[in-house]
This record gives structure tokens, sequence and C-alpha cells, in this order.
């Protein structure tokens, strides 16, 4: 992706935040056939650059991102959790990683994330993102509406 890159008030934006060329391309691929424009980037400094700069709609972090070896030092993944809510509600965040049972609702929450995929289930990574992604809409369905109203001057 371009630094320059423009994104239209239609776009989905996507962020991935892998090291593995193999999970990049897969995601990369199923984000495009799901109307997304994906960005990629390689170190914890471009996350903070890009998410401060767009609303991203989905967020995918591995675990081992940029050198980090684990859940104690993903930098990444600890900016995520210590931010504010408001901050990061519009986002979707996957978090994939050896430790995890896909899907397992406890270590998501564990995670302050929406969803945790262990690598061995990516086979079923479109069915899995679809899932999450359409249980976070639904979910915060009303809370949108609301604030559309709000933004319009209906309420």
């Amino acid at each position: 992706m371009s630094d320059f890159e423009f994104l239209s008030p239609d776009d989905k934006p996507a962020l991935l935040a892998v090291n593995s060329a193999d999970l990049k391309a897969q995601a990369e691929a199923i984000l495009m056939g799901l109307g997304y424009k994906v960005h990629s980037i390689a170190t914890h400094d471009e996350f903070l650059s890009k998410f401060q700069q767009a609303n991203y709609e989905i967020l995918i972090i591995e675990l081992p991102f940029a050198g980090s070896t684990g859940v104690q030092d993903n930098e990444t993944l600890k900016t995520i959790q210590g931010m504010s809510m408001n901050a990061r509600r519009h986002c979707t965040v996957f978090l994939i990683g050896e430790p995890f049972q896909s899907l397992h609702p406890m270590e998501a929450f564990q995670q302050s994330v929406h969803a945790v995929v262990n690598p061995n289930e990516l086979a079923d990574f479109e069915s899995i993102l679809q899932k999450v992604i359409g249980e976070n809409e639904l979910f915060l369905k009303a809370f949108k509406d609301v604030q559309m109203q709000m933004a319009k001057g209906e309420l």
C-alpha cells in the first residue's frame, strides 16, 4: 500500500499486522473478496500511525507480529488492549496465535479482542471472519443506528 492511498467514505478498510507471507496472502484474498480495502503493516510504529489515520473495520494481529514472541511482548496487541472502547469500537479485532483455541470466547475476552484463531484452523478462516464480523455488526447495530441519528440531528 502507498502511504498516500486515498480512502473514500464508502471504503471498508482492513489492517493486517501479520508476519507470515502465507497468512497475509490468505487474509488479503479473503478480505478483498468480502469488499475490504486491505492495508498491511510491518512494524508497531506503522500500526500506531495507520490506526490513528482511519477507522479500520477489521484488524488482524498475528501473535508473533513485528518480532514479538507472545502475548506479553506484542506491542500492537498491548496498545489495542489499552485503548478506550470509543477508540476501538468501530473495529473487529482478530488475534491469531498457537496458544489459542479458535473462537474461544473467554480467550478472546481475556485478550480484549473479538476472536482468537489458532493457525491450525486457517483453512476455515473465511467462515471464521464472516461469522465474527456478522456477530459484531449485529451486536453494534443499535448503537450505530442511534449514533447516525444523532449525527443527523434526528435525536
